[in-house]
């Protein structure tokens, strides 16, 4: 059973998805169906009479042979051409005998092999035209072979009984492994759709949480300073056409160095991450709370002038204040709020809005100033 699935397995690697890897299997699993196909016929014709057949015995021999080089192919991971070695050997060699050896009416046992090979199961998009043309040609030539039955050609080997049984035995065994491969190729197709959805969805994923971390400060949740930089650039854009105005506000821990030297800096990151629910509370949907860098943090107040800026500030500020961190840890944060000016650089803005938050820090901390 392990040399077996060593077989099915030859050719396909970790790095390929799980849809390509099963068609390789399904590849590998078709030459070797085929291959002992041919042993089989081989052995039947010999049991019939080995004098007369031992040409077809032979010639099914040396193509059952050459089937298997369907696995050399893969396992060297040349896909493409064992979808077609295999296709090839399955039909070509069948067609030769039935039309030069055997004649037109003779038939029955190429039902054995027609469908034991999925037309060029390849795991390259670029393989299905070929697909659908061995496919076609397959099928067509299973339904010609149909209109010659039962094969009187072999009556002068064989009694009528014997040729009935053979016929009406490899037309059920036939349509069996018809069955069992379009079921197997329709598992396929449903596992290859399963693969696309989870790879779609990982994918979305994927995107999701990078946009996520593109946009998001990885420790607090707040909008980084790249993000913030766009809201802002769009504001102040916003601002010069349409002529509206916003505030900002920066404020900055006061004395965070300390809590994080005397509690460390697991306590210091949790009191980070509690702070962005608690300066949130009052605000607006539209409005933008962004890590600035460390423990200094701004908000964007889009339509806002600087008195209301000022009371919003206020209001952050008396909720830093009374909120018991984690730790049962008090602090407190010193604030700088200012009112872009019409038509005023990002630099002198946010130069005033610094110099305001210092200002703060100046005169005692716990305060804002503008």
């Amino acid at each position: 059973m392990g040399n077996i699935k060593k077989l099915l397995n030859l050719g396909y690697t970790t790095s390929q998805t799980g849809n390509q890897q099963r068609m390789i299997m399904l590849t590998n699993l078709a030459a070797l169906i085929g291959g002992f196909s041919y042993f089989g016929f081989a052995l039947n014709y010999a049991i019939l009479n080995f004098s007369v057949f031992w040409f077809i015995i032979l010639y099914n021999i040396f193509f059952g042979t050459l089937l298997f080089f369907t696995l050399i192919l893969n396992s060297k991971k040349k896909y493409l051409f064992a979808g077609i070695w295999a296709n090839l050997l399955a039909g070509f060699p069948v067609f030769f005998i039935l039309w030069t050896f055997l004649g037109k009416e003779i038939g029955n046992h190429f039902l054995f092999v027609v469908f034991a090979i999925l037309p060029l199961v390849t795991i390259y998009n670029r393989s299905k035209r070929w697909m659908i043309f061995f496919s076609s040609s397959n099928i067509l030539f299973l339904l010609l072979i149909l209109n010659h039955i039962p094969p009187n050609s072999l009556t002068q080997y064989i009694p009528d009984n014997i040729v009935t049984i053979i016929y009406y035995f490899s037309l059920i065994l036939s349509l069996a492994l018809m069955i069992v491969l379009f079921l197997l190729y329709t598992l396929l197709i449903d596992r290859y759709e399963k693969d696309l959805l989870e790879k779609s969805n990982n994918l979305q994923r994927l995107y999701e949480e990078v946009s996520r971390l593109a946009r998001e400060d990885s420790l607090t949740g707040a909008y980084n300073r790249r993000k913030m930089d766009e809201l802002i650039q769009a504001e102040t854009i916003r601002s010069d056409r349409y002529k509206t105005f916003f505030s900002m506000i920066i404020f900055d821990l006061d004395d965070f160095k300390e809590i994080n030297d005397r509690y460390g800096h697991d306590v210091g990151d949790g009191i980070l991450k509690q702070l962005i629910d608690v300066v949130c509370v009052d605000l607006r949907s539209v409005d933008a709370v962004g890590r600035w860098g460390g423990e200094e943090f701004v908000i964007l107040l889009p339509g806002i002038k600087i008195d209301q800026a000022v009371l919003v500030a206020q209001r952050v500020l008396t909720k830093i204040e009374q909120t018991e961190f984690s730790g049962g840890i008090h602090i407190t944060a010193s604030f700088g709020v200012a009112q872009r000016m019409s038509g005023e650089s990002f630099e002198n803005y946010y130069r005033r809005l610094d110099q305001a938050m210092y200002k703060a820090k100046s005169n005692g901390k716990n305060q804002v100033c503008f």
